[in-house]
């Protein structure tokens, strides 16, 4: 969410004001709308708008996580060979976007078939042809939404990184592709782990579904990292019409560029809350920021510094509720909903501007930095501390007066905090085994057969000084002696 220029009107953000005036005409929509979809800037008609259209479309678009858990969409669903360009996967790094919409058939008399997960119907070529043009143009303002946000964070991590090395930034940006003097085949960017300059095509993804991913039901989108993928339901399109700007798509283009989120350094942070930077904080997004779990850590973090309480506005907008069917008092929505304008735009730009620039600047030490705290949202905390002054105990000066008067306590205990992260686990406890990234232990898992499993456990178990000396090991001849063990007698086979 950083995006001076192309929000340089954030700060003149209009308030709430008529409601009226805020609801667009419905122009033509695509065919999987539900009837009476309507766009607002409004707070308030927003969410209730958003609740509405998710109970009219959850069995048709949703399913039951009980119930069906498989779709055979291809060969047959319609599909088409787009003009639009995509750098966003490592498995074909230039392509042309391809566009299937996975439960849209071409029947052998002509006719076009469209099935959900609730009923089947017919449409016409036209409306069709206005589905995939919607489609498209969706793809081209979030490609370049994210673009003029992450074009901002590239330019200002460059920066930070220059000045960490203790070089200009002219003589670094020289150097960047250049070969390093002891390493012919790693560049500067390399070896400082830096992204490459940001491109539009970059977001775009190589292969988009419009579909139903019905395994895990209540899922507006899903990217595949490093292949390019992305899924979007037609619920994702719907509530990217309400808002006025493809939020969910941003957000998964976010995922899809390589540049920025890619395996295995996805692992190292909290990839679901950077890619919702810039689309929960678009000034036309009031859902997300009081409401995505998404959100949950920026919550507090807004909380901490701007004291805004959360909770609070959530119990005092509820008038009454009749069994989950709610009635809230507008006036004191709208209250809460121009506090929550200023916070977004003072969010947004903060976090274009400085603290995702300076994730990117060294990523790696970042990622160390998670792992000690086990916190992987630590640059936000920190960069919100280095610059921001709490106010969560009614405003700045009784907060810092408290901090103060409690220093030597909060040092003491952050010390503590600190030091435990970075002692090493207890061989006798569970810490040990939970400390394994998940990524390797899916690729364990992926390599060898539940059996061979149990015969390395069984043996290492048994032999846990030899466990250590094959960790050392290169992995050639570690994976030698795995298949040694598990072709013999995992007792008679000694790790020299």
């Amino acid at each position: 969410m950083r995006f001076k220029g192309l929000f340089l009107g954030i700060m003149l953000l209009a308030m709430v004001s008529g409601v009226h005036a805020q609801v667009a005409p419905v122009k033509q929509v695509p065919y999987y709308f539900p009837p009476g979809i309507q766009t607002t800037t409004d707070a308030f008609l927003q969410r209730q708008e958003y609740l509405r259209y998710l109970a009219a479309t959850w069995s048709c678009f949703q399913g039951n996580p009980n119930g069906l858990q498989s779709l055979v969409t291809e060969p047959g669903s319609y599909s088409v060979q787009t003009d639009i360009v995509s750098t966003s996967s490592v498995t074909n790094p230039h392509a042309k976007m391809r566009l299937i919409m996975d439960h849209v058939v071409k029947m052998p008399d002509g006719q076009i078939r469209v099935s959900t997960q609730c009923s089947q119907y017919f449409i016409t070529q036209a409306q069709l042809d206005f589905a995939v043009k919607d489609l498209e143009d969706t793809v081209n303002q979030a490609a370049k939404d994210d673009y003029d946000f992450y074009n901002v964070v590239y330019e200002n991590c460059i920066t930070i990184r220059a000045q960490k090395l203790g070089i200009s930034r002219d003589e670094f940006v020289k150097q960047l592709d250049d070969p390093m003097p002891d390493h012919a085949d790693v560049t500067y960017r390399e070896f400082n782990y830096l992204p490459k300059p940001v491109k539009v095509s970059d977001f775009v993804p190589r292969e988009l579904h419009l579909g139903y991913p019905v395994k895990i039901s209540g899922i507006l989108g899903v990217t595949w990292l490093d292949t390019g993928i992305v899924y979007y339901n037609p619920d994702a399109r719907i509530v990217d019409w309400l808002t006025g700007r493809p939020k969910v798509m941003s957000h998964e283009m976010v995922h899809n560029n390589v540049d920025f989120q890619r395996f295995p350094l996805s692992e190292g942070f909290d990839v679901e809350m950077m890619a919702s930077l810039p689309e929960g904080l678009f000034p036309e997004n009031k859902i997300d920021l009081p409401n995505h779990g998404y959100f949950d850590e920026l919550r507090e973090i807004d909380h901490i510094y701007f004291g805004f309480n959360f909770a609070k506005m959530q119990s005092d907008v509820l008038a009454m509720d009749l069994g989950g069917n709610q009635i809230i008092n507008k006036e004191r929505y709208d209250y809460y909903a121009k506090q929550l304008a200023e916070i977004q735009a003072e969010n947004l730009d903060f976090f274009m501007h400085v603290a995702v620039p300076e994730f990117y600047s060294d990523p790696v030490w970042w990622s160390a930095v998670n792992q000690i705290r086990g916190d992987n949202d630590s640059v936000f905390r920190v960069m919100m501390a280095l610059h921001y002054n709490p106010t969560i105990l009614g405003g700045s000066k009784p907060t810092l007066d408290w901090l103060e008067s409690n220093k030597e306590l909060i040092m003491e205990t952050a010390q503590q905090g600190f030091d435990a992260g970075l002692r090493p686990p207890s061989s006798n406890s569970d810490e040990s085994e939970s400390d394994v990234p998940m990524f390797m232990i899916a690729q364990y898992e992926s390599m060898f057969t539940p059996a061979e499993r149990q015969t390395l456990e069984a043996y290492f178990h048994q032999h846990p000084d030899q466990l250590k000396v094959l960790i050392k090991m290169k992995a050639d001849d570690a994976l030698k002696l795995v298949g040694t063990i598990l072709k013999s007698n995992p007792k008679e086979v000694p790790v020299q």
